[in-house]
């Protein structure tokens, strides 16, 4: 017979479930990087030997910059079907949470209008989309960066007259180092975004239930604590506001609907009617 879990439960799932999420969709960023990495330095390794000149120079420069263009896409699509996955689990999640909270503080469960699977069809549709173009031009910056290291490593080794054998290790190299150097970056994004998808269904679940005006829908930010937390996260933890308004960050002066509002932002947005009282409240704080 299958557990029921409580509201404090089903909150600590959705706290996992959010960290593999993400560390997931940056395993894939980090293997699609790796094997072009690898085929790419094999292929230098393999060409022709000989001097390595300005054309040669040139010509291989264009070949990874096709490569590198080639990555960026693939990183991009890579990244929107992640946030189709991070929509539905939050969505499976937003459903169990408040059937959760309904039977916990209102003693019966209520019919959600975000079950509907259309509500989730939509939203699924959305989420690799509606934030492409800002990744996108993420992952194009990070592409045209290891194009520039790999450009001055080549042109380099063309002014001194190196062998093809040594030329391909430096630029091969290069494109290593320039990919460390910026591996930050691609995490960066993909946290960020990975946390919006996840908790802008949780806001579209919790609009779709504020429909009484006796029991508004409320909506609370929920910190994650840990050796990565920040002040701004101690701060923000625990802010409750009507689910059509605002959450304010006066660290920065910035208003938002729902996480992220900055970069690695790991918080979370949980919900309850008006109607589930102080007991919803107290439950809440972790």
């Amino acid at each position: 017979m299958k557990t029921e879990l409580n509201p404090r439960q089903v909150l600590r799932r959705m706290r996992r479930n959010l960290g593999k999420l993400g560390a997931k969709a940056k395993e894939r960023q980090v293997r699609l990087v790796t094997a072009t990495l690898r085929a790419e330095s094999r292929r230098l390794a393999n060409a022709t030997a000989g001097t390595w000149t300005h054309s040669e120079a040139q010509a291989t420069v264009m070949q990874l910059r096709v490569a590198l263009s080639r990555l960026t896409v693939s990183m991009t699509a890579g990244l929107g079907e992640d946030l189709v996955r991070a929509t539905v689990v939050s969505h499976r999640d937003a459903v169990t949470y408040l059937r959760a909270a309904d039977k916990a503080y209102a003693g019966a469960v209520r019919p959600l209008r975000f079950e509907a699977a259309e509500f989730l069809d939509r939203a699924a549709a959305n989420a690799g989309t509606a934030r492409i173009s800002n990744y996108g031009k993420s992952f194009a910056r990070y592409g045209a960066e290891l194009t520039r290291a790999v450009e001055e490593a080549a042109s380099r080794s063309a002014l001194l007259g190196v062998s093809w054998h040594d030329a391909a290790n430096e630029v091969s190299a290069a494109l290593r180092t320039e990919a460390g150097l910026r591996d930050w970056e691609i995490r960066r994004v993909v946290e960020t975004e990975v946390s919006a998808a996840y908790n802008q269904m949780q806001l579209d679940a919790l609009l779709s239930e504020d429909n009484d005006p006796r029991d508004r829908m409320m909506k609370r930010l929920m910190a994650v604590f840990d050796k990565r937390t920040g002040r701004d996260s101690v701060l923000l933890h625990g802010q409750t506001q009507p689910v059509r308004e605002p959450f304010y960050d006066a660290t920065r002066g910035r208003f938002y609907m729902a996480p992220p509002n900055r970069p690695h932002d790991r918080e979370m947005v949980i919900g309850w009617r008006q109607s589930y009282g102080d007991a919803a409240v107290r439950d809440a704080q972790e």
